[in-house]
Formats: structure tokens, C-alpha cells, sequence
């Protein structure tokens, strides 16, 4: 059984519908923006590339709508599209896009997000097993989330 629906009941959800997303948009960016900037200034030579890299990025985020459809991991999406964005920008200027610090210590971190390696090519570069590299990226990621030594401040109360 079809339920009738009004126009206004149809203008009404969509205008909720964009604020939602105008929300969601808005606390990626609040959550991302720093760190993406600091990663554009990081890869770039200079600080107004880094900012057409950053503008950019959060205009195709918009567009993409990514805080929606890849909400599950955006942190992941929003740095591989920096770095696809950069090598955009930086085409000719650059002939490789640097690693960046926090990925150091992590290659397969950096091969996937930042140089755009799929997960099965570094398998096969590895020679390991789809498991075997799921373990290793999870060692990558724990390495990167783990809290460092003095990185809190306690305050006595």
C-alpha cells in the first residue's frame, strides 16, 4: 500500500536532508581541516599551493559528498584524495610527492593512501597473503594511534 505524499512534505525532508548534510560537511572539516592543511604544507614547495591543495580537496569532498558516502572511513578517503589533489596541482612542478611524517614509519600506509597502491598490488610487491597484509596495516595504523609518552598533559585537580 502506497502512503500519498505532499509536495510540501517532500520540500520540507529536503530541506532538512541539506542542512543535515551542510552539518556533516561542516564537522568533517572542523575534525580534518588542520591535519589536511598541515599535510598540503608538508607536500608542497610553496604555502599558496598548499593552499589551492587544501580549497581544493574540501571542494571535491563537497562535491563527492565523502563525510556521507564514505563516512565509515574518512579519515582514509580524505587523505587520499589530498594527495590526489596534490598530485593535480603540483603536476610538472614536483616529480614525487614527498612522504609525509606521520607515515614515516609506516610504508604500507604510505604506499596505499599516499602514492594510490591498491591493496592487492602491495601484496603482490610483498609477496604476502591478503591476511598477512590486513596484519601489517593494522600494526601500521596501531603505530600511528598509539598515544606517545608525555603527549597528555595531567592537571592536578
Amino acid at each position: 500500500m502506497r502512503l500519498p505524499i505532499s509536495s510540501d512534505f517532500l520540500l520540507k525532508n529536503n530541506s532538512i536532508m541539506q542542512a543535515q548534510s551542510l552539518n556533516t560537511f561542516d564537522n568533517m572539516y572542523n575534525t580534518y581541516s588542520r591535519m589536511l592543511y598541515g599535510f598540503a604544507i608538508e607536500i608542497s614547495p610553496t604555502q599558496s599551493e598548499a593552499e589551492q591543495i587544501f580549497i581544493n580537496t574540501f571542494y571535491k569532498a563537497q562535491q563527492q559528498d565523502i563525510a556521507r558516502t564514505h563516512a565509515n572511513c574518512l579519515f582514509a578517503t580524505l587523505i587520499k584524495l589530498t594527495m590526489q589533489t596534490a598530485r593535480e596541482e603540483l603536476e610538472g612542478k614536483i616529480t614525487k610527492i614527498p612522504t609525509l611524517s606521520i607515515f614515516r614509519n609506516t610504508p604500507l600506509l604510505h604506499m596505499y593512501l599516499c602514492e594510490n597502491v591498491t591493496i592487492n598490488e602491495i601484496c603482490k610487491k610483498l609477496s604476502l597473503t591478503l591476511e598477512q597484509t590486513v596484519i601489517l596495516f593494522r600494526k601500521e595504523v596501531h603505530t600511528i594511534c598509539k598515544p606517545k609518552p608525555n603527549s597528555l598533559i595531567l592537571q592536578k585537580v
